[in-house]
């Protein structure tokens, strides 16, 4: 986990990732199109809400796109 994602912000800016939480990553090829990376964490219920938006930032250099580039973070989601 530290070796990817450097922060997983709320859209209030607090960094939501925690070193001592049960925490993992990974791919799901169901659709191998269409990998999709999957997180999941333990939380803080006082800054994680349903219905915030959370954002993903990895470390540099750690993920890249299908094309090759250098991915630096998710864009701002809800589906969480």
């Amino acid at each position: 986990m530290n070796q990817l994602i450097t922060h997983i912000n709320n859209h209030g800016g607090a960094n939501l990732k925690h070193p001592n939480a049960n925490q993992s990553i990974e791919w799901d090829t169901t659709d191998p199109a269409k990998p999709i990376l999957k997180i999941y964490m333990g939380y803080n219920p006082d800054t994680w809400h349903t219905g915030y938006s959370y954002q993903v930032k990895f470390v540099s250099g750690s993920v890249k796109d299908k094309n090759g580039n250098i991915t630096h973070e998710t864009p701002f989601s809800s589906r969480f």
